[in-house]
This record gives C-alpha cells, sequence and structure tokens, in this order.
C-alpha cells in the first residue's frame, strides 16, 4: 500500500495528502517507518561539527522521527500492533512489534534511543523486544529500556495513559 511506503520514505504532507484521497493504510504502515527511524543518524554527537554528509543524514532522521510521531499522536497508529500473526511472521518475513522492529535490524550501532523512549512513552509493551534483545545480544536496546524505566518512563506512561482515557469520556450535561 501506498501509505505505507510514504510511512518509510516520504514526508507528512505528501501522506495526508493521499490519505486524504482515501489511500488504504498497509499492516506494516508504523513499522515501517520505525523500520526507516531505526538507522538513526550519522551525525556526530555535536551537530555544529557534522559534515554535510552528516547533516543530510540528521535532517532524514528528523523527517522519520516526525513521521512516527505524526502516525501514532495524529492517526492513531498503535504502538503494539503487530505487522502479521505469530504463527505466519516467518512466512511473511516481518518482525512483530514496532518495538521489535528496532531490535531486528541488529544495529545497536545506531542511536534509536529517542525513537524508543517515544513508542514506550505512548503505551509500547517492552517485554518481547526485551527477550528479543536479550537473545540476539542487543545490548544497547536493553540499555534504553532499562534507561527509560530509571528516568520514570513507566509511571510517565500511565499518566499518559490516563490523561488518553480522561480524553476519550464523554460528558453530556
Amino acid at each position: 500500500p501506498i501509505l505505507q511506503e510514504v510511512a518509510e520514505s516520504g514526508d507528512i504532507a505528501t501522506f495526508e495528502f493521499l490519505r486524504s484521497k482515501r489511500a488504504p493504510l498497509g499492516p506494516c504502515t508504523l513499522h515501517r517507518a520505525v523500520l526507516a527511524a531505526a538507522f538513526g543518524h550519522d551525525g556526530s554527537d555535536d551537530p555544529k561539527k557534522d559534515d554535510k554528509k552528516q547533516r543530510q543524514s540528521r535532517a532524514r532522521y528528523t523527517q522519520r522521527m516526525a513521521m512516527v510521531r505524526h502516525l501514532v499522536d495524529t492517526v492513531g497508529l498503535d504502538v503494539n500492533k503487530l505487522d502479521f500473526p505469530r504463527d505466519t511472521k516467518w512466512l511473511q518475513g516481518e518482525w512483530g512489534t514496532p518495538l521489535e522492529y528496532i531490535v531486528s535490524i541488529g544495529r545497536p550501532d545506531k542511536d534509536a534511543r529517542e525513537l524508543t523512549w517515544f513508542l514506550l512513552d505512548r503505551g509500547a509493551d517492552p517485554e518481547i523486544a526485551l527477550t528479543e534483545a536479550k537473545e540476539s545480544n542487543h545490548s544497547t536496546f536493553i540499555e534504553w529500556v532499562e534507561a527509560w524505566e530509571a528516568q520514570g518512563g513507566r509511571e510517565k506512561l500511565e499518566h499518559f495513559k490516563k490523561k488518553k482515557r480522561d480524553e476519550r469520556r464523554c460528558s453530556v450535561q
């Protein structure tokens, strides 16, 4: 589906234009956007020291993160949705939940902490992804989740969920 492709490599304006024309979401729309963002950027720790290629990489990463935020916060895609049922995973060649995509790219050298924390803050369940990270020796992902928890991530998540529940309540007077 075209929106799935745009989510991975396009911009929000194009995504919304196509969506307004009733283009369908694909089963892996958020997953593909997460996959693209999970590659991070090739920039240095100090953006002022980036060369041209690093600035382009950082800009691409910023665009990919904006798409992930848009898909979750505006479109309302589920951060815990499986790409395909678990019993068909091997047939589809896909990897599970969006967090599992971060683990599955197998690139602990890429900084996907911001992406990981964003998904966790929006309610992503880290348990299966943590199991996979341990099995594949993706210690960086484990550190990101542990750091999120140490920063009060679980408490923030509960606050976020409560806020969302409160927003959905309807009061008629």
